[in-house]
């Protein structure tokens, strides 16, 4: 569902520059389904699929999807693409970085 039709939906999520966003909260857990994230500050939840294009996160689990540019601060990426923006902390597991991190290819 949309944000917007979300019960008690975090006002993060409500403030960030979202797109057919496919959002649930499940016992007090936000986990986006699917869409695109165009910028804001993700705080917490489970990414199960979609596109990152820019933005901060800041804690949670990236499940798969892509990403294009923004900030990691912490949290487990488990698969995916990435392809340019800042690595801070967390656990890279799998996926595919083609991007620079720290200026550094």
């Amino acid at each position: 569902m949309k944000k917007t039709e979300l019960k008690n939906c975090p006002s993060w999520l409500l403030e960030a520059e979202t797109e057919n966003e496919d959002v649930e909260i499940v016992d007090g857990l936000l986990i986006w389904k699917s869409g695109t994230w165009h910028n804001g500050s993700w705080e917490n939840g489970i990414w199960k699929y979609g596109t990152w294009k820019d933005g901060t996160w800041e804690d949670g689990i990236w499940v798969d999807g892509i990403w294009y540019d923004g900030i990691w601060i912490d949290g487990i990426w488990e698969d995916g693409f990435w392809y340019a923006g800042t690595w801070k902390d967390g656990t890279w597991i799998n996926g595919v970085w083609e991007g620079e991190k720290d200026g550094c290819n």
